[in-house]
């Protein structure tokens, strides 16, 4: 009876702290904060425009564009937060093979560099995304035509168990869940696994002494 009480307690924990479902990301607030200090908004605010769907700021929006694809040059404009990005990948997968924390995403859990201790071997995670096969299909009465190539972020498919993570690109390491860089899409979170408040980042942005020499530290 104890153990069949402590198995339900801590299945209600998971479930009040994750949920069934994940929070999409918003492209009207903060997502991520990095240690230096630096706040992102991973969603781009541009997306394949028809008069039906002409703001792009839904959270439900079509055909949004990824900023981090090379068709769409982000890296090398004037979006300073995709700029970022494009760095943190740069560095991060130059970096020696170690669990680093990069930052922090608005529900609370770290952002890590991609790689992990699996047994004696250092391992890259990758992503569970894969991109579409054929040409583009309509979403919500709209399509920008021609074949998937990744300009796009519904140019891309969540397939479970294609990698090591989960669809909000993350996974639990020892007990504790976080988000992996990966170099495949999407590159960073693509959706909370928590609750997002603009609070958290505040109290992470209060809680850290920011080096602005320095974008992470290693975990423990």
């Amino acid at each position: 009876m104890k153990i069949f009480f402590i198995i339900n307690v801590f299945l209600l924990i998971c479930i009040e702290v994750f949920g069934f479902h994940h929070t999409p990301l918003s492209p009207k607030n903060e997502n991520a904060i990095l240690l230096n200090g630096a706040k992102l908004n991973v969603l781009s605010n541009t997306c394949y425009s028809e008069p039906q769907d002409s703001n792009c700021t839904h959270i439900d929006s079509p055909w949004r564009l990824n900023p981090i694809s090379p068709i769409n040059s982000f890296g090398t404009s004037s979006h300073y937060e995709h700029k970022y990005i494009h760095n943190i990948s740069n560095i991060v997968f130059k970096d020696e093979k170690k669990t680093i924390v990069i930052g922090y995403a608005a529900d609370g859990f770290a952002i890590l560099s991609p790689y992990i201790k699996d047994g004696k071997k250092i391992k890259k995670v990758r992503s569970s995304y894969r991109l579409k096969k054929g040409k583009r299909k309509a979403i919500k009465g709209i399509n920008p035509g021609g074949k998937y190539n990744g300009k796009y972020r519904d140019d891309y498919e969540y397939v479970k168990g294609l990698g090591d993570l989960d669809e909000c690109n993350g996974m639990f390491v020892n007990g504790k869940y976080a988000y992996y860089i990966t170099e495949e899409f999407p590159y960073m979170l693509a959706c909370f696994k928590g609750t997002p408040k603009k609070t958290k980042l505040k109290n992470l942005e209060n809680k850290y002494i920011l080096n602005n020499k320095n974008i992470a530290h290693a975990t423990d």
